[in-house]
């Protein structure tokens, strides 16, 4: 009180001082600008923060409703997508640079009507994974690494759920009332596709008892990313799921603008000014992230151990998502990528190269690993005419040296000594990635380092 009654005095001193020395100051004029300038400072840190919500929203409508006849991905909320296939040049869809060692599956979970149960099936052995990251795409698994292969059953409860846990399921509690789940299914190829795939039919999700059908939603679609509507949907977001106590002052920043989780934002009735900071904000929110999702490029293997987990690096997870829509946790898959040969040259399907493995140098790993090749410009696995889209452990008919080493050709045509260890590339640019599936502890320390590519003198 004592403040505010010092600044009217302060103003009221101002007024004095100018009187008979020209018009008053415009004193509307001095506050829209301070609160479009206002809007914009924290309207940059806002649009970063809920990015991953509001663009996972638009995801989870994109398929969670049948859009057209050839949408790739369509499962209603709190149902389970089976991919069917491992990704391939022809069955990959809007896919980023897939594996081609597991089938794919996925769900939508929208725990607004109360908690879900996902039944999970005994698979022998086999591996398997189930990330659950909330919309903000921080991850949590579930699957071989973690609980096991043996069937089980999964309470998932929203925020605050209050409840006693029945005998034989295990809880997961949820910081958001939507959840997406992400599967990887170990398939050993064509001949098992179909047990991979009957495996994955398994697994079932239901209604909690004394849980109902959840509500209808809306959703965003790709422009509101752009639009100053996306301030309304993290509006809405912010209100539905509490936030966590540790974001208290940031969420007051929020609310000081009208789009914290204390507040309704409604454009209809905004602030002018508020709203003309936003308009910036969004611009400049999303150049800071798209120039964040830009990992350094440089030759050798780049290996990203900080992902699925991000605390308060917000422009580390907004700019993850805008890749993808998420990604596993270092310790259950690495994935390490490499644009460059040995020599610091970009990867060309002009050129040949070698992959070579010494005695006992193989990518350390407690389930499998995989190296596959994708077109550098479209991000596309790569047709070829032996079918093969990733090589590893599994691939049948790799032949080691005589010393022990195990050597793999990349190049665009059948190596000479016949295609047990070829792995096909394309004419023109290509990158590579390394799939380390349940990695060991010298791949996530980088203590264990992938050999270089080394190019084929003549070719």
């Amino acid at each position: 009180m004592i403040r505010r009654i010092a600044g009217t005095l302060a103003t009221l001193a101002l007024i004095g001082s100018v009187q008979g020395a020209g018009p008053l100051p415009d004193v509307q004029r001095d506050i829209d600008e301070r609160e479009e300038s206002l809007a914009y400072h924290i309207g940059v840190q806002a649009y970063v923060y809920g990015y991953p919500a509001v663009d996972l929203m638009h995801v989870m409508g994109r398929e969670t409703r049948r859009a057209d006849g050839v949408q790739r991905v369509y499962a209603p909320v709190n149902t389970m997508f089976n991919y069917r296939t491992l990704a391939t040049p022809g069955t990959e869809g809007d896919l980023r640079a897939p594996n081609n060692d597991t089938i794919y599956f996925s769900a939508w979970l929208d725990l607004s009507a109360g908690p879900v149960v996902l039944d999970v099936p005994d698979t022998a052995g086999r591996y398997y994974t189930v990330a659950i990251s909330d919309l903000y795409a921080e991850t949590e698994h579930i699957g071989r690494r973690t609980t096991g292969t043996g069937a089980g059953r999964f309470l998932f409860v929203p925020p605050g759920w209050q409840g006693a846990l029945p005998a034989g399921m295990q809880l997961i509690e949820n910081s958001t009332t939507v959840v997406y789940l992400l599967g990887r299914m170990y398939s050993a190829g064509d001949a098992d596709m179909e047990e991979a795939s009957r495996l994955i039919d398994a697994f079932r999700i239901s209604a909690h008892e004394g849980s109902h059908e959840p509500a209808p939603r809306d959703f965003p679609v790709r422009e509101d990313l752009q639009r100053v509507e996306f301030f309304t949907w993290l509006n809405r977001i912010l209100r539905e799921s509490p936030t966590r106590a540790d974001e208290a002052a940031l969420m007051a920043q929020f609310d000081r603008i009208g789009v914290g989780p204390s507040q309704v934002f409604d454009l209809a009735t905004a602030n002018p000014a508020v709203v003309a900071g936003l308009q910036r904000a969004l611009k400049d929110g999303a150049r800071l992230i798209e120039l964040a999702a830009r990992e350094k490029v440089e030759p050798g293997w780049i290996v990203l151990r900080d992902l699925g987990t991000y605390g308060y690096n917000y422009l580390r997870r907004a700019g993850v998502v805008r890749t993808g829509t998420g990604a596993n946790r270092a310790e259950e898959n690495l994935y390490p990528a490499n644009l460059f040969s040995a020599d610091g040259k970009l990867l060309h399907g002009g050129q040949r190269y070698t992959l070579r493995f010494e005695k006992g140098g193989l990518p350390p790993v407690d389930a499998f690993w995989s190296i596959s090749v994708y077109d550098a410009r479209t991000h596309a696995l790569v047709e070829n005419p032996i079918r093969r889209y990733s090589i590893g452990d599994r691939t049948p008919g790799l032949v080691h040296g005589e010393d022990g080493a195990l050597t793999l050709h990349l190049q665009a045509d059948e190596p000479a000594e016949g295609p047990h260890n070829w792995l096909p590339t394309p004419s023109g640019a290509f990158y590579v990635i390394a799939r380390l599936y349940q990695p060991r502890q010298e791949a996530l320390t980088g203590a264990y380092v992938l050999p270089p590519l080394w190019p084929v003198p003549g070719s």
